[in-house]
């Protein structure tokens, strides 16, 4: 299955499917290997528990917030 639309130039998005974040009652319909963890960006839809929670933490760390990763030129 492709996930990027080829079509699409280097100034648009790419055409990724729709993030779902899981809850408890999803865990019989997906596998280990259905599950992406977020990787750290702006545009990043983060579940909303600890994962969020811990990401923030390690930003503040460095000094960073979440918002502070959305580039103003491209």
């Amino acid at each position: 299955m492709n996930f990027i639309d080829s079509s699409s130039s280097g100034n648009e998005p790419s055409k990724l499917p729709a993030v779902k974040v899981l809850t408890a009652d999803d865990v019989s319909k997906y596998t280990i290997h259905d599950i992406v963890l977020p990787l750290p960006g702006f545009n990043v839809k983060y579940p909303e528990n600890q994962c969020l929670e811990w990401f923030k933490e390690m930003f503040a760390k460095d000094g960073l917030t979440l918002e502070s990763l959305k580039q103003s030129e491209k």
